[in-house]
């Protein structure tokens, strides 16, 4: 504004004001006879710049319809406010629509969600929306599920299952049939395949004891296969004790590997999804076979760990669920927040239920669990910023701005076209008007009185 006003002022001091109305040059004004024209002609500058801020971008952007984003989000300047809608950590930066979060806290930009109407009730994970109801693998062995926008904790596949497009199934069928498959050669009759016969089948093992297991690998192609290994996953490997390392396999024969579990006194008690992986010399000839192994805690490890564990987690769903009160209480969307805090609340209950049936292997995997829960409730509350509540009203700050830039723009308006008086000075319409001759004040009559007395 200031440079276009400069620029205006230059045009008036390099030429009369004849196009413009304004007759007399400008060396022969006054500053009030120079704001005085440019009040007046800037009425018509003025209504050039609302006529074309009415059709700019940012006034016909959406204010409060549909964010017809399909399936994926982007950025949208939103509203004659012109904030900018995509990515988030909380809802506070979705101006009024919801924040949906990826359960790994990458939604993209590096924030944790996106942002979307409140009405969504898909989740997102890497860009990629899942309907409610519906599951995605977040590992090989275990799966989370969509719920009205929210993803659930990881749950695990059951013995031998694995994860595949969302849903569990037997990993040894699952691995016999693509080795089968993946293994198949081109070259005429040439046919490379592996599979597992029989594999552990869930276990208990108690810290700071063995158990010895076995696994049968049978070759069903019609080459030797060479150099056939296993290894695990899902367990600490330095627990597990495979032997012999490496043995080639004739056609139709069997090989027989031990596995020796030394699980150490300090291992922590929980369930296992272990998967003994079997690779050949040939890289596109593998298979695997999974199963559960519950490390069973000591006494001790229940008095000293998993007790305490559990009394801390319940004390720190306490802090937080005040925390969220208060968020509430600010006229803050705290729908996400209460979600999380209700899944963590049911899981609480279940780990009361297995303490009580001395099932301390779930009761601790759970109480892990909930532990990782609460780290993530922790940090969605710090991302979230308090609201404005005033008398019962949450008032958004760009409303308030808003507000006062209506306000100003009201006041130039009448500034400009208030009708003004008949002052002297330049005015487009009349013309020059002198100033009023101010007539100088009728004196008094001197009265003259003489005193015969004192002769005055």
């Amino acid at each position: 504004m200031i440079v276009i006003l400069m620029n205006y002022g230059m045009f008036l001091k390099s030429r009369t004001f004849q196009n413009l109305k304004c007759t007399k040059t400008l060396s022969f004004w006054h500053l009030g006879d120079i704001i005085e024209c440019l009040r007046r002609e800037a009425k018509l500058l003025f209504s050039l710049a609302l006529i074309v801020t009415a059709v700019s971008a940012a006034s016909l952007a959406e204010t409060g319809g549909q964010l017809n984003l399909g399936t994926s989000n982007v950025s949208i300047v939103t509203g004659i406010y012109a904030y900018t809608v995509d990515y988030c950590n909380a809802g506070y930066e979705c101006f009024g629509y919801a924040c949906f979060t990826d359960w790994d806290g990458t939604g993209g930009g590096g924030r944790a969600g996106w942002c979307n109407l409140t009405s969504i009730t898909s989740c997102y994970h890497n860009g990629t929306a899942t309907a409610t109801g519906s599951s995605e693998c977040d590992t090989s062995t275990s799966y989370r599920t969509c719920s009205s926008g929210t993803w659930g904790s990881s749950t695990s596949c059951s013995s031998n299952n694995t994860c595949s497009a969302g849903a569990c199934s037997s990993s040894t069928s699952s691995s016999s049939s693509s080795s089968s498959g993946g293994s198949s050669s081109s070259a005429g009759d040439f046919n490379q395949k592996i599979s597992v016969l029989s594999s552990p089948s869930d276990f208990n093992i108690t810290q700071g004891t063995k158990a010895l297991k076995t696994i049968i690998i049978k070759n069903t192609g019609n080459r030797t296969l060479f150099n056939v290994s296993v290894s695990v996953s899902g367990i600490e490997a330095s627990w597990v004790s495979i032997g012999p390392d490496r043995v080639n396999i004739t056609i139709n024969a069997n090989a027989t590997f031990g596995m020796e579990f030394i699980i150490p006194s300090d291992a922590t008690a929980k369930v296992y999804d272990v998967t003994a992986n079997v690779a050949t010399g040939n890289s596109s000839v593998s298979t695997s076979a999974g199963f559960k192994v519950f490390v069973i805690p000591t006494e001790e490890t229940v008095q000293r760990e998993i007790i305490p564990n559990y009394n801390n987690a319940s004390s720190r769903l306490s802090e937080l669920e005040k925390k969220v009160e208060g968020l509430g209480e600010t006229c803050t969307d705290v729908k996400i927040l209460e979600s999380n805090r209700d899944e963590i609340r049911e899981k609480m209950k279940k780990i009361q239920e297995y303490l009580d049936a001395k099932d301390y292997v779930r009761a601790n995997t759970l109480i892990e669990e909930v532990t990782k829960g609460l780290d993530e409730l922790n940090q969605k509350i710090l991302n979230t910023a308090p609201g404005t509540c005033g008398l019962g009203i949450n008032v958004d700050p760009v409303y308030i701005i808003a507000g006062v830039a209506g306000v100003g723009i009201v006041g130039v308006l009448a500034y400009l076209f208030w009708p003004q008086g008949s002052a002297a000075g330049y005015h487009p319409e009349k013309g020059w008007t002198q100033p009023k001759q101010q007539k100088p004040p009728k004196k008094k009559k001197d009265e003259f009185l003489y005193d015969f007395k004192r002769g005055k």
